[in-house]
């Protein structure tokens, strides 16, 4: 593998790093940036995470197997659906084309409760169900910052405008979760995303975690 493709040693020792912290917002980013790697061992450390003690880093770890869309991942990823029949399962699983996620995924899109998680699940899957209903959630200011950042990374990956300009909102805000923001625009291409990472770097191990997934 060439270098301009592989993940280098030192972005590899920064995710291991952020891995074995206690802090589950680190875990979270580096399971993200290890969803996006080309490491051999990618699935085997996803499929360890599934046992974190933290729910949040084990539906993380769940998003990543489904990014990761590795058929090696799918065995376990059922086992877990049949026992929860869980949204972010079946979003993963729809990733690696199990047809039975899917047909719960587009009877979940009617369930108000479940209405966004399933259109951001359908969404990563490529379905653009899951597009629409985003976009009207964004327009109608539905979401909270932490919503509206998926849902924009989201419509990114259809090539929505909406998603860029929702973005470089958050951005603007520099808040707590414009890390986040500037991750997504960057992993598009966006230079201005990545400067605003690089300024950070010095005082946020997240944008050092961000920069390093960009390779």
């Amino acid at each position: 593998v060439s270098s301009t493709e592989a993940p280098t040693i030192e972005y590899r020792e920064i995710l291991s790093q952020a891995l074995e912290d206690a802090n589950p917002a680190e875990k979270k980013l580096a399971i993200q940036a290890l969803s996006e790697a080309s490491f051999s061992d990618s699935v085997s450390v996803l499929l360890s995470l599934l046992k974190d003690s933290d729910l949040e880093v084990r539906q993380a770890a769940i998003a990543a197997l489904g990014q990761q869309r590795d058929p090696r991942a799918k065995e376990a990823l059922q086992g877990i659906w049949k026992n929860t029949k869980s949204v972010d399962v079946a979003a993963a699983l729809l990733c690696l084309g199990d047809e039975a996620a899917k047909a719960f995924l587009l009877a979940s899109l009617g369930d108000p409760a479940r209405k966004i998680n399933t259109a951001l699940a359908l969404a990563a899957g490529g379905e653009q169900s899951g597009e629409t209903v985003l976009q009207e959630a964004l327009e109608r200011g539905l979401l909270s910052l932490s919503l509206s950042i998926l849902a924009a990374d989201a419509l990114l990956s259809f090539g929505n405008d909406l998603g860029r300009t929702t973005l470089q909102k958050i951005i603007d805000k520099d808040d707590a979760l414009s890390t986040a923001a500037a991750l997504a625009l960057a992993k598009q291409g966006d230079e201005g995303a990545r400067r605003w990472l690089s300024a950070r770097a010095a005082a946020s191990f997240e944008a050092v975690l961000a920069l390093a997934s960009l390779g």
